[in-house]
């Protein structure tokens, strides 16, 4: 019975030492270093990729989409560099691992700019030039930030290494600056339209070019006496307006009359008048002889 025990005892005790025991390890602080500068180059990807898909997708017109990709890139890549800012040294092996990364996000920024310059005409129509060049200056100097920054964290024998490998996407947004640097002092905003003609000017052309035209439309003097009041047509002081007489040596009798009015006359009056004009005639004539 007690032997049987001591090897019960021996087989627990056999099984323990036989089991792994599990020790939880956490990443030492060069590798939460390298990590955190990988995460900083990866989110930068994923922004470069959006504003080149916002870049293939534009057409014309509003540019609000291709604008807020750019600045979304603009805060990652401060954001970033913040981080790389803040974090430890790191070790040769780490520095050659971040390699790769810097590489995918050159080449990603490569495809952005030449997408970019491809599609300058509809943006330069959009009156968006200024604009994008602008944006292009932006991503510039906060990618040098960052290049400057992820040298900084190298050990010194791989510092001008990793300064030419970070170099390669500033010297990618430089092409872009470069082509769009025509655009730095051009108009920014939407497309203007021709303006509307204003009440003034429509007032303008419909008034009358001349004053003549005011004049032929108002009612003339003569043209409104036909319509007033009789008025006497034959003073009774001046008899001599009506007609005269004379009687030559020969016996023989003249008149004339003169005219007394001009105009819109009316049948009644000038009757009158020729009435009275002959019966002078003929008293003068008869006084003659």
């Amino acid at each position: 019975m007690k032997f049987t025990t001591a090897l019960f005892t021996l087989g627990l005790a056999t099984s323990v030492f036989a089991t792994p025991t599990v020790v939880e390890r956490s990443p030492s602080v060069v590798e939460r270093d390298v990590a955190s500068v990988t995460s900083v180059l990866s989110g930068i990807e994923s922004q470069v990729k959006s504003l080149d898909s916002a870049i293939n997708s534009y057409n014309g017109g509003d540019t609000s989409k291709v604008e807020s990709a750019s600045e979304s890139l603009v805060k990652a890549i401060k954001s970033g560099v913040t981080t790389v800012n803040g974090g430890g040294q790191l070790s040769s092996t780490d520095a050659l691992s971040i390699t790769g990364p810097v590489q995918d996000v050159t080449k990603q920024v490569q495809t952005v700019v030449s997408d970019l310059t491809s599609k300058k005409s509809a943006f330069v129509s959009a009156n968006a030039g200024k604009k994008v060049y602008n944006d292009l200056q932006e991503q510039y100097s906060a990618s040098k930030d960052l290049a400057d920054a992820i040298t900084s964290k190298v050990p010194s024998s791989l510092s001008s290494i990793a300064s030419n490998l970070a170099s390669g996407i500033t010297d990618a947004i430089q092409k872009g600056v470069d082509a769009y640097k025509d655009q730095a002092n051009a108009s920014s905003g939407p497309a203007t339209t021709a303006a509307a003609p204003s009440k003034e000017t429509t007032a303008a052309a419909a008034a009358p070019d001349s004053p003549a035209t005011t004049e032929k439309s108002a009612p003339s003097a003569t043209e409104g006496s036909a319509s007033a009041p009789s008025v006497p047509v034959i003073p009774s002081s001046a008899p001599s307006a009506v007609a005269s007489a004379s009687v030559s040596p020969s016996g023989s009798a003249s008149a004339s009359a003169s005219p007394l009015f001009t105009g819109a006359a009316n049948v009644e009056r000038f009757s009158c008048t020729f009435g009275v004009g002959a019966a002078a005639v003929a008293i003068a004539v008869t006084v003659g002889v």
